[in-house]
């Protein structure tokens, strides 16, 4: 009884799966390569695969179509509105920051005006300010001038007429 329960007595009596795998498929290896090998250059293999890849792409049209349906039943948004969200956003930040940097662009023009206008405060304004008050009193000098002789000629010519009056009444 000790040679029943002995393992190699076991071993020798039972079947070992993996090599008895192992000898089958090394002994029939090429025999079923040659076989797949046929199978799949025949044009019924391809028409096959054809038809399980056509079964395939319509299932997922359905699957696809059944769960937009769903989706639009739902109070959930989906892919294309969160997309379409998305693309809104991004498209108002692109205007918001052309907005800012005009915006930003305007200040900083302004800022140099004021500081031109700054350094320039006590040279050409107030230059600018002389000789514009300095044109003023030259043509108001010469409106005086003007009006004064206007009002020398008046006179003279009241003279000329009361002379001539005169001379007529002579």
């Amino acid at each position: 009884m000790s040679n029943i329960f002995n393992g190699e007595e076991i071993s020798k009596t039972f079947l070992n799966p993996y090599e008895f795998w192992k000898r089958a498929y090394f002994m029939n290896e090429s025999s079923i390569t040659a076989v797949v090998r046929e199978g799949v250059e025949t044009q019924a293999f391809a028409n096959y695969i054809d038809v399980i890849l056509n079964s395939y792409l319509q299932y997922l049209k359905l699957y696809t179509r059944i769960s937009q349906q769903w989706a639009n039943y739902l109070p959930f948004a989906t892919r294309h509105d969160t997309a379409r969200v998305a693309k809104l956003v991004v498209s108002l930040e692109n205007k918001v920051d052309r907005i800012e940097d005009q915006i930003l662009d305007d200040l900083a023009e302004i800022k140099e005006d004021i500081a031109q206008l700054k350094v320039n405060k006590d040279t050409n304004i107030v230059s600018d300010l002389e000789n514009l008050d300095k044109k003023i009193d030259k043509t108001l000098n010469g409106i005086k001038r003007i009006s004064q002789k206007t009002s020398t000629l008046e006179k003279t010519m009241k003279q000329l007429e009361k002379k001539m009056a005169e001379k007529q009444s002579d």
